[in-house]
């Protein structure tokens, strides 16, 4: 195929999935700029690549497939980074200091009571309160937290995703709440 119906091809898929592929993005990331990057460097590699996609089929499957496998990279890039975020995070060393020991266990006599949300008077409060915690979680837990409970994938899929052990993803689920509890806790409690 000539490089002008390739640039062409390219041209139309940028135009009709552009918005798909940065919904999808978005969904995996909740960082705007990161999606953004992320789907333009799949088109770049659809271009790169463009010779061995089978033009008798739909290229949407095909974009999100390249899409996908970039967010996957990307994590795991950045996986090894979960550590120095915990470190960077104050709220969630805070919530790990202060509830688990040195081994990693509970610290019984530091388990404080749930939070009710449902004190705040409207919806939009308890929204807002809720996603200043979560925007505080490091970047991988806040997107396997949103995996499970806003997008309800399976724990067997987040772990493929993610490229993590089971036993990993209940840690980081069951760290996530307790940071997530922490917070809300300090923030009720200060505006009291």
């Amino acid at each position: 195929m000539s490089v002008n119906t390739k640039n062409d091809v390219i041209s139309i898929w940028v135009k009709e999935y552009s918005s798909l592929l940065l919904t999808y993005a978005m969904k995996k990331l909740s960082n705007q700029h990161l999606a953004e990057d992320l789907v333009q460097e799949t088109f770049i590699t659809s271009f790169e690549k463009f010779e061995s996609f089978d033009s008798s089929k739909n290229p949407g499957p095909w974009l999100k497939t390249i899409l996908h496998n970039k967010i996957i990279d990307y994590y795991r890039k950045n996986s090894k980074s979960i550590i120095e975020d915990i470190e960077n995070n104050s709220e969630v060393a805070k919530s790990l200091r202060e509830n688990f020991d040195e081994k990693g266990h509970w610290v019984i006599d530091n388990i404080k009571g749930l939070v009710n949300l449902f004190s705040f008077e409207n919806e939009e409060a308890q929204l807002h309160f809720l996603n200043h915690c979560i925007e505080n979680l490091p970047s991988v837990w806040k997107s396997i937290l949103m995996a499970k409970y806003f997008t309800q994938q399976e724990p067997v899929q987040i772990c493929e995703e993610f490229s993590i052990t089971k036993a990993n993803y209940w840690q980081i689920i069951h760290r996530s709440k307790n940071a997530l509890r922490t917070c809300i806790s300090d923030k009720l409690n200060t505006e009291e």
